[in-house]
């Protein structure tokens, strides 16, 4: 350890060196230790969105619920950081999605607060709770603005279960809806009509002069 508690699996780990990851597994080290009580060798590389590292980890039988003193996990950590790609591999393999920090914030929060679409999009799919979400956790135009752009339906789902208003603007003119639409992606227009949103809207796209149903 270094005068911080850190051992060289959790530093190797962090900044994603996983030739020398291998090598330290492969003699043995101790994979869940807590530095200071903050942060495990998967939780850094969860973190810092170290995808071959986490693989490495997972394989060597890490504990994926380890909460650190303040209560996080690694999946929240991930979640955190927008690391989809992590995030889907800690739920596919069973890691506990509904746990909370010391904060009262479950994975699901940590990524819809950071507007982590993708991350929370995952989350949902892998059966992440909404019950607990505040109302005010909705309401960030970015995130619905994104996930109309990607299709993210699960997410907005989500929103729309929860009467959150849905006809935000991004770049001072364009609504989600006409985002969608732009995009392509059906569904998420269907969800958006469904929930109320003007399909006669006025707003224009890229100074254009079109409304939803115009593109």
């Amino acid at each position: 350890e270094n005068g911080y508690g850190f051992t060289a699996l959790m530093l190797a780990s962090e900044q994603g060196y996983h030739e020398v990851v291998r090598l330290l597994l492969d003699v043995g080290v101790d994979l869940d230790l807590l530095a200071c009580l903050t942060r495990t060798a998967l939780m850094l590389a969860s973190e810092r969105g170290n995808g071959k590292v986490v693989d490495m980890l997972l394989e060597a039988r890490a504990d994926m619920n380890v909460q650190s003193e303040d209560g996080h996990t690694a999946l929240m950590l991930a979640a955190r950081g927008g690391h989809g790609q992590i995030v889907s591999v800690l739920a596919e393999a069973s890691a506990e999605m509904d746990c909370k920090n010391k904060d009262g914030q479950t994975a699901l929060m940590l990524a819809f607060s950071r507007c982590h679409v993708e991350a929370v999009n995952t989350l949902l799919i892998a059966g992440a709770t909404t019950a607990t979400m505040n109302l005010e956790s909705y309401n960030d135009p970015t995130a619905v603005v994104r996930a109309s752009e990607q299709g993210y339906t699960e997410v907005l789902r989500m929103v729309l279960a929860a009467r959150a208003g849905v006809d935000w603007k991004a770049a001072g003119v364009t609504s989600a809806l006409m985002i969608a639409s732009v995009h392509g992606h059906e569904e998420v227009v269907r969800l958006l009509l469904s929930a109320g949103v003007d399909k006669d809207c006025l707003e224009v796209y890229s100074h254009t002069g079109h409304t939803a149903l115009g593109l």
